[in-house]
């Protein structure tokens, strides 16, 4: 259980966000990372695992 749910809210919400932007990038009409890419990017941007990261995602 998270010591303040505001806080853990919040950065749930901006690890998300980061990674539908990384996701929902295209150049030229196509897709420019694929979502393994967008999740590993993800991880190192907020000092995760690609595993937690996956948690936040679809959990």
């Amino acid at each position: 259980m998270p010591r303040n749910e505001e806080l853990q809210q919040e950065k749930r919400q901006s690890i998300l966000n980061f990674f539908r932007e990384l996701d929902a990038a295209e150049e030229f009409g196509v897709k420019k990372y694929t979502t393994s890419y967008c999740m590993a990017k993800t991880a190192r941007r907020f000092f995760l695992s690609s595993r937690s990261i996956e948690r936040y995602i679809y959990g």
